[in-house]
C-alpha cells in the first residue's frame, strides 16, 4: 500500500528498466527534499552527458511529513490607510468560529481584502487609500497568529504577502468560479501526498536537459577552427556531418603524414600547370577561326559572282538575239501598211507609245469615230489611218517586242547590282587587297559586267576578258593551309587541356592533403569532439518524462482523485445536493494534475446547474480539498451564501461547525447569521476579550461593522443579540445627554423605530417566526401561537411612534422642518413603549 508519491517514485527508480540517470535524479531529489542548487544541477547535466560517472546512491530513507503547517489567526489591528476604514480598529479571533456581520457599505469587505492580500493567493483584491481624505495615511496593519502553536506577528503595508500565512484558504465568488472550471490541483492539496514531486522532478529533468544542451552548444562553439581555403567542397560537406563513422575516421587518419614524394609531386604539378598556361594556343586558334571565316566568305562571293556572270552571259545572248529578230519582223509588218509611208518617225518608240495611248483612250471613252485629241469626226482618210494604227498595234510582233524590251530593262538592273568582291578585313589583317590575282579577278568581273550592259543597251560592244577561275587557286590553298593548322592547334590544345586538368586534380588533392596535414591535430580533435557531442545529444534525446507523467496520473488517481471524489460526494450530500450526478474528471500533463467537474453525461456544469447549485458545488469541492489536504489552518469566507436557499444555507452552517479549522466569515446575510445564533453546535460568546465560560459547542465570536460617515467605515463592534431591552437601554443612555444634540436626536429616533419593530416581534407576534423564514430546530411552537397579541390600540400606538420618528427627524420634509421632535417628545414615546412592555 503506497501512502504518498515518494513510494511510487522510489519503485520507479529501483526498476531495472528505468533509465540510470532518471533513477539517480529521482533518488537525489527525494534525498534532498527537492532542494537542488546550481552546483548540483551542473553535476546532473554532466552525469546526463556522461562526462562524469553517476555516483552510487541508495534508496532515500527520508520520512515524508504529510502535514501542512497549521495557522490560527489571533488578532487583526488596522492602524490606518485601508480604504475608508476607521483608524485603530481591532478584531480578536476565536480559534473556532468568527463572524463579521455588516450591511453593504459599512467596510466589512475591506477587512476581507486585507486578509486575502496578506495570504497572497492568485486573486488579489484592489486596496486603495482613503479617497475621501485630503491627506490619506499609509497602509499600516498588524496581524498576530500562531504558526504550529508558536506565536508570531507581522506588519503589513500591501506591498507583499506574508509567506507564513500561505496555508490559509480563502473563498469568495471569484474563487467559486475557479472551482467550476478545469484547473491544476491546488498546491496545499497535493502537498500531503508529495504529488508535487512528479511535476517538480519533471521540471528539473527538463531544466537539466536544457542545461546539457547549453553545454553542448558552448562546446560546439569552441570546436577547433580548420582552415578550409584550399579544401574541396566535398570535404567541407564531409566536415559538416553530425557524426563520423569508422570509415570516416580512416579517411581522417590518411592526412596524418605528407611524404617528401608527395611534396615533390605538389611542386611538379605547380610547375607543369605554369608551363601549360604559358603554351596556351587558344588565341592562335581564335585568330585562325576569324581568318578562315573571312577567306571562305571571300571565296564564296567570287564563286557566286563568276557563276552569275556565266549564267547572265547566256541570258544576254538570248535577249539580244531575240531583240534583233523581233525588230526585223516588226519592220516587215509595218511595211504592209502603206498609209504609214507618209508619216514620219514611225520607227521610233515615241510614235508607237503615242499610238497605244490614243487607242486606249478611245476604248475607255467609246470614241469609235472621233479623234481622241480634238474630238472631231474623222474624215475618210483619217478613219483609214486610225484603223491601220489599231491593226498595227494589235499585231503579236509588237507585243513580243515589248516583252523583250521589258526583260532587257530587268536584266540591266540585275547586272548593275553586281560589284567587285570586298577584299578588306576589319577584325584581322589579311592583306588580300594587295593580292594581284584577286585584284585581276575583280577587274575581269567588272569588265564582263560592262560588256554585258553595253550589249543590252544596244551600244557598241567592248571586248571582255574571260574570267579565270584558276586565280582563286591560291586562296583555296591558303584556306586549306589554315584548316590544317587549326587541326594541329586544336589537337595540341586538347592535349594541353587534358594535361592541365590532370595536373589540377593532382594539385587540388595534394594541396588539400598538405593543408589538412598541417592541421592534423586540430582536425583529429574536431572529429573527436563532434562525435562526442553527437553521442551526448543522443543521451539527451533518450530522456523523456512520459513514464513520470503516467505514474503521476496513477498516483493522483490512487491517492487523490478517488478519495477527493468520495469526500466531495459526502459533502454534497451534507449540503442537501446528493442527488446531483457530478463527476470529478482528471487529466495529467508532464506531472501536473488537472481536475474538472462535469455532469454524468460530460456536460458543462455552468450550462446545466442553477446559480445556487453551482455555488454549493464549488463550496463542497472547496471543503473537500481542505479536508483531504489535512490542512488545519484558517478558512476565510466572504459572503459565501449568495444565491443559496435557506435549506442549503442551514446545511452549510452545520458543515462549517463540523470542521476543526478556524473559520472566519464575512457576511451581510441575516438569515445565514441566524443559522449560527440558533444552531445547537455552538454559542455566541459575549466576552470575546476576557474569555468565554460557556462550554456548549463551539465558541462563536460575532462582530458587526458600522459606518460613521463616508470616511469612517469599518467600526468594529461586538454584536450582541438584539431585543427590545437592548434598544430601550441604548435610548435611555442617549437621552441622558444634556443638551441633546441634533445628531443624538436622530440616533434616538432611529433606535425608537427599531424598538417599535422589536416590540412587534416580541409582544405582538410573541417571538413567533413564519416557518419559511425559520432556522430553528423546532419549527412550530403551538402554545406560543395562542399568546400572540392582536390589540389594535397597542398597534396604533406603535404605528404612531414609528411614523413620528420617521417624519419628525429621519426624513427630510415639511414635518421635520415645521414640527421637529424634541427631547420631551422622545422621552414620552419611550415611556409608552416601556408601558406596553411592562403590561406584557
Amino acid at each position: 500500500m503506497k501512502n504518498n508519491a515518494i513510494d511510487y517514485l522510489i519503485e520507479l527508480a529501483e526498476n531495472d528498466k528505468c533509465n540510470a540517470w532518471i533513477s539517480y535524479v529521482i533518488k537525489y531529489f527525494i534525498e534532498n527534499q527537492g532542494v537542488i542548487d546550481d552546483n548540483a544541477k551542473n553535476d546532473l547535466a554532466d552525469y546526463l552527458l556522461q562526462r562524469k560517472g553517476i555516483p552510487e546512491l541508495k534508496s532515500p530513507s527520508y520520512e515524508f511529513n504529510s502535514n501542512n503547517e497549521k495557522i490560527i489567526l489571533k488578532k487583526l489591528n488596522h492602524h490606518s490607510g485601508v480604504n475608508a476604514l476607521s483608524d485603530e480598529q481591532k478584531i480578536s479571533f476565536s480559534s473556532q468560529i468568527n463572524i463579521i456581520y455588516g450591511l453593504n457599505g459599512t467596510g466589512k469587505s475591506s477587512y476581507f481584502r486585507v486578509l486575502n492580500n496578506m495570504i497572497g493567493h492568485a486573486k488579489s483584491k484592489n486596496i486603495l487609500h482613503n479617497v475621501y481624505s485630503d491627506s490619506p495615511k499609509n497602509i499600516n496593519v498588524d496581524i498576530e497568529y500562531l504558526l504550529d502553536n508558536t506565536p508570531k506577528s507581522s506588519t503589513w503595508s500591501n506591498t507583499s504577502n506574508i509567506s507564513d500565512l500561505r496555508s490559509i484558504r480563502v473563498f469568495d465568488t471569484e474563487y467559486a468560479n475557479n472551482y467550476l472550471q478545469k484547473r491544476n490541483s491546488d498546491e496545499l492539496l497535493i502537498k500531503p501526498y508529495a504529488l508535487s514531486y512528479f511535476s517538480e522532478i519533471s521540471d528539473l529533468i527538463i531544466e537539466i536537459k536544457e542545461l546539457a544542451k547549453e553545454k553542448i552548444k558552448l562546446d560546439r562553439e569552441s570546436l577547433p577552427d580548420i582552415d578550409l581555403e584550399k579544401v574541396t567542397e566535398s570535404f567541407r560537406e564531409f566536415l559538416n556531418k553530425d557524426s563520423f563513422e569508422k570509415e570516416d575516421i580512416v579517411k581522417i587518419k590518411s592526412f596524418e603524414n605528407f611524404s617528401s614524394k608527395e611534396k615533390n609531386q605538389l611542386e611538379k604539378a605547380k610547375k607543369s600547370i605554369e608551363d601549360l598556361n604559358k603554351s596556351n594556343s587558344a588565341d592562335a586558334i581564335k585568330i585562325n577561326e576569324i581568318k578562315l571565316e573571312k577567306l571562305k566568305k571571300i571565296k564564296l562571293e567570287f564563286r557566286k559572282i563568276i557563276t552569275l556572270l556565266k549564267e547572265e552571259q547566256k541570258n544576254v545572248d538570248n535577249l539580244v538575239k531575240s531583240r534583233f529578230e523581233l525588230t526585223k519582223k516588226y519592220r516587215v509588218a509595218k511595211q504592209q501598211f502603206e498609209v504609214f509611208n507618209n508619216i514620219p518617225g514611225t520607227d521610233s518608240d515615241t510614235w508607237t507609245n503615242f499610238i497605244k495611248s490614243g487607242i486606249s483612250y478611245c476604248e475607255e471613252f467609246e470614241l469609235e469615230d472621233k479623234c481622241p485629241y480634238c474630238h472631231r469626226l474623222y474624215d475618210e482618210t483619217s478613219l483609214e489611218i486610225t484603223k491601220a494604227y489599231s491593226k498595227f498595234i494589235k499585231d503579236t510582233t509588237q507585243i513580243q517586242l515589248d516583252k523583250n524590251t521589258a526583260d532587257i530593262k530587268e536584266k540591266i538592273l540585275v547586272l548593275q547590282n553586281i560589284s567587285k568582291v570586298n577584299l578588306k578585313s576589319e577584325k584581322i589583317e589579311l592583306s588580300l587587297e594587295d593580292d594581284p590575282k584577286l585584284i585581276t579577278l575583280n577587274k575581269q568581273i567588272i569588265k564582263n559586267k560592262k560588256s554585258l550592259l553595253r550589249r543590252l543597251r544596244g551600244q557598241k560592244p567592248i571586248k571582255a576578258p574571260k574570267i579565270q577561275d584558276k586565280l582563286l587557286n591560291n586562296l583555296s590553298k591558303e584556306i586549306g593551309d589554315i584548316k590544317q593548322l587549326q587541326i594541329e592547334l586544336n589537337s595540341k590544345q586538347s592535349q594541353r587541356i587534358e594535361s592541365l586538368e590532370k595536373y589540377n586534380q593532382q594539385l587540388i588533392a595534394l594541396e588539400e592533403k598538405a593543408i589538412l596535414n598541417s592541421q592534423f591535430a586540430q582536425l583529429s580533435k574536431f572529429v573527436h569532439l563532434r562525435n562526442k557531442l553527437f553521442q551526448e545529444e543522443q543521451f539527451i534525446s533518450e530522456i523523456t518524462t512520459s513514464k513520470l507523467s503516467l505514474l503521476s496520473k496513477k498516483a493522483h488517481n490512487d491517492l487523490l482523485t478517488d478519495n477527493l471524489f468520495k469526500t466531495f460526494k459526502q459533502n454534497l450530500k451534507k449540503l442537501g445536493l446528493g442527488n446531483l450526478s457530478i463527476q470529478l474528471q482528471a487529466s495529467n500533463n508532464k506531472g501536473n494534475q488537472q481536475t474538472e467537474l462535469v455532469l454524468g453525461n460530460n456536460k458543462n456544469i455552468e450550462d446545466i446547474l442553477s446559480e445556487g447549485e453551482q455555488k454549493a458545488t464549488a463550496l463542497a469541492l472547496f471543503i473537500s480539498e481542505i479536508s483531504l489536504s489535512h490542512n488545519q489552518s484558517t478558512i476565510i469566507f466572504d459572503d459565501p451564501v449568495n444565491s443559496l436557499d435557506h435549506r442549503i444555507m442551514s446545511n452549510f452552517s452545520e458543515l462549517l461547525m463540523s470542521l476543526n479549522n478556524q473559520i472566519i466569515i464575512f457576511t451581510h446575510n441575516k438569515m445565514f447569521l441566524d443559522c449560527f445564533e440558533t444552531g445547537s453546535e455552538g454559542h455566541i460568546c459575549k466576552n470575546v476579550n476576557g474569555g468565554c465560560g460557556k462550554s456548549k459547542g463551539k465558541h462563536i465570536f460575532l462582530y458587526e461593522t458600522l459606518s460613521d460617515g463616508q470616511d469612517k467605515k469599518g467600526i468594529i463592534k461586538i454584536k450582541h443579540t438584539e431585543n427590545l431591552n437592548t434598544y430601550i437601554s441604548d435610548i435611555e443612555k442617549l437621552l441622558s445627554e444634556n443638551p441633546l444634540s441634533d445628531n443624538s436626536k436622530q440616533l434616538v429616533c432611529g433606535k425608537l423605530r427599531k424598538a417599535v419593530e422589536f416590540a412587534i416581534d416580541e409582544i405582538i407576534l410573541n417571538n413567533q417566526v413564519p416557518t419559511k423564514y425559520s432556522n430553528k430546530n423546532s419549527r412550530i411552537n403551538w402554545d406560543e401561537l395562542k399568546k400572540i397579541e392582536n390589540n389594535s390600540e397597542i398597534i396604533d400606538i406603535l404605528h404612531t411612534i414609528h411614523g413620528r420618528c420617521s417624519g419628525g427627524a429621519l426624513h427630510n420634509g415639511t414635518e421635520s422642518e415645521e414640527n421637529p421632535v424634541d427631547k420631551d417628545e422622545l422621552k414620552s414615546m419611550l415611556k409608552e413603549i416601556k408601558n406596553i412592555q411592562t403590561k406584557h
